[in-house]
This record gives C-alpha cells, structure tokens and sequence, in this order.
C-alpha cells in the first residue's frame, strides 16, 4: 500500500512513548461502539469475560462502569440519550440488557430466546422518540422503546436467515437503517415511512460470475427461491454493515465471509466500484466503519488479522495495522481517531498526513 498517511498511537503516557500501543487490559473485546458523555467523546467496549467499559477516546483513561457486567460474551453494543443521560444498550445471544451509568443492574431487559446468530443492535431515534434495534435468526427486527425495552412493532425485511449487522444514519432529512444478513444481501430501509428502500442488495451471488454480484433484486425477485439459497455457502454471508457519506453523499458498506468489502449507493441501488480485496481467510471481514480521519472518507474494516484503512476518495488503502492480537471490531470516532478491539484489548490510533 502507498505510505499516504503516518500512524501514530494516540494512547500514550508521553512523546517519547509516541509510537507505542498502551493495551488496555488483558480482556478479549467482543464489541465497540461510540459514544459521547456530556462533551467527552467515549468508546464503549464490550468482552467476552461478559463486562462492558467506557473510556475517553482522547487518552484512555477509564470512566467507572465495573458494575456492568451482562453475564456472557457481549457481541453488540449501542449507546443513546434519555433524558439528558448517556444508556448503553449491550447484545448477546439470548437477549439485550440497558445500562446507566449510576446503575449496578440492568434497567430493563429483552429476551430474544436461544439465538445462533449474534444479535445485532443499535440505538437510534424514530420521529424524535429514542429507539433500540435489534435482530434475530428469523430475519425479523425488534423495535424497542428505549426507556422501557417494550416491544413497539417487528420490521420484517425480505431477509431469509438472521442479521448480522445493522447501521442507522440520517439520510436526506430520513433515518435510514442498514441490514445484513446470513442470507448474503443487506437492505435499506426508511424508518420513519416504514417502507424498504430498492431491493435487497446481494453482496456476492453463488453460481454467478463476479459480473453479477453486487447487484439489486427488483421486488418480484424478493422470495425464497432468490434468496433463500445464498446462505447454503457460507463464503456469502455478509457479516457486517456500515453507513457514511462521501462528499456529502450517503453510501452503505457491506464486508463478506468472502474476504470483500464492497460500497453501495443504497438510493439507487447499484454497487460503486469493485470489491476491496486485501485478504482471504476463513474469518472474511469481521467488523466494518465508515467515518473521516485525516481530512478523508475513510472505511476501516478487519480482515486477515489486520485493521485496514481505504480512502474511499482516491479508492486507494492508506495502511494496514496488524495488533499482534486477533482483531474483533473497529470504530471511527467523531474526532477522525480510530479504535480498535483485539484479544489483548483496546487501542486507538491516529492518522496524519505526512506533512
């Protein structure tokens, strides 16, 4: 990759220590998700030991949350505002459990039952109302209050098999919701018209040549006969999605069981470009973001072990950073600073343009 950008830990106790990553703990992290807390920019992190953290994104330093603990694996996370306070709402298979931060015990919590796939999660608003979105193996959504974890209503995608990922952003004055699935497409979807937006999206088509991946199915394709094979290869899966914009913008990024990562125009439909390929594995690409650092569009996304960085304008990879730990997710803050979650802990890294 060309050296366009100079990495830098952000996390450091001095100058001198500049280059060098201050791990966190010793916990594997499961799961991020970014947050702010009063003017404080916050990464909230989830583990398998089942413990969810928050520190400032600026240093590390560790805000004190040890009274939350989920019980198991915490595989998804969220984070939004009652009433003036900042709530964690945290997934793991069986259900959700909601946090404040003066609180040692869950607010509320939904359960989902005996789920295979991880439950994907975000916090959103729906028309001014502070919401919690969730999936399950049925391929259906969960809207929840985010006050009372109360059922609001199901949203049932043409989604065959369980969601893998989700993303909301606002869109044109919309709040757009991203889904991926096992099934291997992701949908667009109004929240507030309650209505899908296109077709599912396929993000690679077994049997078809690479012509045809990447591609919208038309609402009379929306079946089980179209889609319902895809999860028979597992190398289709899509395991997670982002949202972002590009030059104001909005694009959807989907990275697949197949090593890929590809960009979508989700308002009209089509695929942008080729796929990004940097590695193939049996992992494919674990976790994707879509934020700016260093005055760019970046995406972030984990595949062969690495945290990779692609500069969507230029269509061009920036850098490839390899912990030394296996690397579970990744999360570009507001401030351009990018977090990333391994089985040795957190770091966050910086990236500058060298000049």
């Amino acid at each position: 990759m060309p050296k366009m950008i100079k990495t830098t830990y952000r996390w450091r106790e001095d100058e001198a220590a500049e280059m060098r990553a201050q791990q966190s703990s010793a916990m594997e992290i499961t799961s991020l998700t970014a947050a702010k807390l009063r003017d404080i920019e916050v990464i909230v992190s989830g583990s398998a030991d089942g413990s969810v953290m928050m520190r400032q994104a600026a240093d590390g330093q560790l805000i004190d949350t040890s009274d939350m603990n989920h019980g198991s694996s915490v595989l998804s996370l969220g984070a939004g505002y009652l009433d003036q306070q900042l709530y964690i709402v945290s997934g793991s298979h069986g259900g959700l459990h909601a946090w404040n931060l003066n609180s040692s015990v869950p607010v509320w919590k939904y359960d989902l039952g005996l789920q295979l796939s991880t439950p994907a999660v975000i916090a959103t608003q729906l028309n001014g109302q502070p919401v919690v979105i969730t999936g399950s193996d049925e391929g259906v959504l969960h809207l929840l209050d985010f006050a009372t974890g109360e059922l609001i209503r199901h949203i049932r995608l043409p989604h065959s098999r369980g969601i893998t990922g989700l993303s909301a952003s606002d869109v044109y004055s919309r709040q757009v919701l991203i889904s991926g699935s096992y099934d291997g497409t992701i949908c667009a979807y109004d929240l507030a018209e309650d209505h899908l937006i296109g077709g599912p999206l396929v993000h690679a088509r077994p049997g078809e040549s690479k012509s045809r991946e990447g591609y919208s199915l038309s609402r009379d394709q929306i079946n089980e006969a179209d889609i319902g094979g895809l999860d028979r290869d597992p190398m289709k899966w899509v395991v997670s999605v982002a949202v972002g914009a590009v030059d104001n913008n909005p694009i959807a990024v989907s990275g697949g069981k197949d090593g890929t990562v590809r960009i979508w125009d989700f308002i009209n439909g089509v695929s942008i470009g080729d796929p990004i390929t940097y590695h193939r594995d049996a992992v494919g690409v674990k976790a994707v973001a879509a934020g700016n650092a260093a005055h760019r569009s970046i995406i972030a996304f984990v595949s062969g072990g690495q945290i990779n960085l692609y500069d969507w304008g230029s269509r061009s990879g920036l850098v490839a950073i390899d912990p030394g730990a296996s690397v579970n997710a990744v999360a570009i803050m507001p401030g351009g600073m990018v977090v990333v979650g391994c089985a040795k802990g957190l770091m966050a890294v910086e990236f500058r343009l060298p000049f």
